[in-house]
């Protein structure tokens, strides 16, 4: 799986490559990510998931535009 993302400008700015899955808590989840940087072409990053916990999450952060978080 991929993910592209991109600037209100229509500029490339960042690719994500959902990397590994694994079992967690008795599912499958997401456990290692590589965000590209499409500006710095040698720049990524690679971000690890561990010690999931469940919580809530205010509706608000998953629409766009919504001000703060």
């Amino acid at each position: 799986m991929k993910a592209e993302f991109y600037l209100t400008s229509g500029k490339h700015i960042k690719s994500a490559m959902f990397d590994e899955y694994g079992p967690v808590a008795g599912t499958t989840r997401l456990v290692r990510m590589t965000l590209y940087d499409q500006l710095r072409k040698q720049s990524h990053s690679v971000m690890r998931f561990s010690d999931f916990q469940p919580r809530e999450v205010p509706d608000k952060l998953f629409h766009q535009g919504s001000g703060r978080f």
